[in-house]
């Protein structure tokens, strides 16, 4: 799995980026901007584009890179996270790419895992399930699900931190 995360505010990437690397998990490419998003996704394939709706100083948003990406690479799962109002056209732009609307005031634990750490864990069990029993299988998964509730803890109240300052 990897993933392009986009938003303008560079503490928020840093920290995330930071944070993703010390754990070891699925490759995650962070920027902060339209264009140098934009620029990676002419040389890279990206599974998943997690990108903010408003950038500060910037002609293009979330949506306009989204739709570029869609465009490019059609199987890309796209996910616009916003902490505004988005109008009724930007979200039928959304909806015309199948992406994904996601309040940043909506950020828990469930998010996180998804966008960060559940591809990892569902990808390392598909792996292993040529040499594993179904039953063998999920109590690796409840393992590991337990091990990444553990280490997710610290990321959440930072992460609430930055959403809340954000708004």
């Amino acid at each position: 799995m990897n993933t392009m995360f986009v938003d303008d505010k560079a503490s928020l990437t840093q920290y995330l980026e930071r944070w993703v690397n010390a754990r070891g998990y699925h490759p995650v490419r962070f920027f902060n901007s339209v264009d140098d998003a934009l620029g990676a996704s002419q040389s890279e394939q990206f599974d998943r584009v997690v990108a903010d709706y408003i950038f500060d100083g910037e002609a293009k948003d979330g949506v306009n890179l989204l739709e570029e990406i869609s465009r490019r690479s059609p199987n890309t799962e796209l996910i616009l996270l916003t902490g505004k109002h988005v109008g009724e056209r930007a979200l039928g732009r959304l909806k015309r790419i199948g992406g994904n609307l996601v309040r940043k005031s909506t950020v828990n634990t469930d998010l996180i895992k998804r966008l960060l750490i559940e591809e990892r864990i569902e990808d390392e069990i598909r792996s292993q399930e040529e040499e594993f029993d179904v039953a063998e299988l999920k109590l690796q998964y409840e393992d590991l699900r337990r091990l990444n509730d553990l280490l997710i803890d610290d990321i959440l109240a930072e992460l609430a931190r930055f959403l809340g300052s954000a708004n």
